[in-house]
């Protein structure tokens, strides 16, 4: 609270005080003032006439200084909560706008893929995360993942998450994809002790070989659309942060020019309608079946249309995050590596 709060707040609680103060004192002197006529009407053998007023005035006049001076000391109370609500709410408005930022926008212009992208936080902030960028030897690395629980702490723990998968060169070869799987769990089982755990899909996409390889560390399986068909990509490995010494595998499947990856968490999958039943992966796969010879933002389009559709007025209550990238490697190269 700001010096100049602290002083209006002040200055709200003495003027209140002091209003109190005069009205008990007003009663209280109409009240003295009979006193003194009754002392007369007794000394001179008078009836003394009956005090109603005055006692009524002050009673009333006291029941409503008491009634003000708890007005003024509520509203103060009120007023100081109130403003400790508006500046924690607008902390956390600014930890989303940091979290967006942190996360590429649908449509950022990336090498060899188009990335259409959806995140939507139950909370202000949310512990769902999704990251494209290239990386120093031409490949195009990506990451989804999902932290247990919501809010703050879950977004905290997702951004340690990212930072590490951003910092490390784990894309080289399938055993420093492995060996930093096993460093990231270690991590997380040292600094959440089994409170918190986290699942996550990343991998990388190589143009000029048009392969995809990926550690899947307990995540929702991620589907890969082809002429081929639909392929499912299973986990590879338990979630990490719970036991440490599990162990990952790197998996390698072909993705060609205008092939589509759609990776997403499971506020999607598990997301009910009013009927309670869950959208599931099965209506998921049949909106991305109607998207052959598609591209990543169309369905991304149609996936949320059905999601929507299927959802009604029914509120989502954990965060949702979808991301499609479609395979755009230069032809030549793909032509040389078949």
């Amino acid at each position: 609270m700001t010096t100049i709060q602290s002083r209006t707040n002040q200055m709200l609680l003495t003027l209140g005080v002091l209003l109190s103060v005069l009205v008990v004192w007003n009663a209280t002197s109409q009240y003295l003032h009979w006193e003194q006529l009754r002392a007369r009407f007794v000394s001179t053998g008078r009836r003394v006439p009956p005090a109603g007023p005055a006692e009524t005035n002050l009673i009333v006049n006291g029941s409503a200084a008491v009634a003000l001076l708890g007005a003024v000391v509520f509203i103060g109370l009120r007023t100081r909560y109130h403003r400790r609500a508006k500046r924690w709410e607008q902390q956390l408005a600014q930890g989303r706008a940091v979290q967006n930022q942190l996360m590429p926008q649908s449509g950022v212009e990336i090498p060899n893929v188009q990335v259409a992208a959806e995140f939507l936080p139950a909370f202000e902030v949310g512990g769902d995360l999704y990251d494209v960028f290239s990386t120093p030897d031409g490949r195009v690395a990506f990451s989804l993942g999902d932290v247990s629980g919501k809010g703050l702490p879950a977004a905290l723990l997702m951004g340690m998450i990212q930072g590490a998968v951003r910092s490390a060169a784990w894309y080289r070869d399938s055993s420093a994809h492995e060996a930093f799987a096993r460093q990231l769990n270690a991590l997380l089982c040292s600094r959440s002790a089994g409170a918190k755990f986290a699942s996550l899909f990343w991998g990388a996409y190589d143009p000029q070989r048009a392969s995809l390889t990926y550690v899947s560390a307990g995540h929702c399986p991620g589907f890969l659309l082809s002429d081929r068909g639909i392929q499912r990509l299973d986990s590879s490995g338990p979630v990490l942060g719970i036991l440490p010494q599990s162990r990952f595998e790197q998996v390698s499947v072909d993705f060609r020019r205008g092939d589509i990856l759609v990776l997403y968490s499971d506020g999607i999958v598990e997301a009910a309608n009013a009927a309670g039943e869950d959208f599931g992966e099965d209506r998921l796969c049949a909106a991305l079946s109607r998207c052959k010879g598609a591209s990543a933002e169309a369905a991304r389009t149609e996936i949320l249309r059905d999601y929507r559709a299927f959802l009604g007025k029914s509120v989502p209550e954990d965060d949702l995050t979808l991301l499609v990238l479609e395979a755009r490697g230069a032809v030549a190269a793909l032509q040389a590596a078949a």
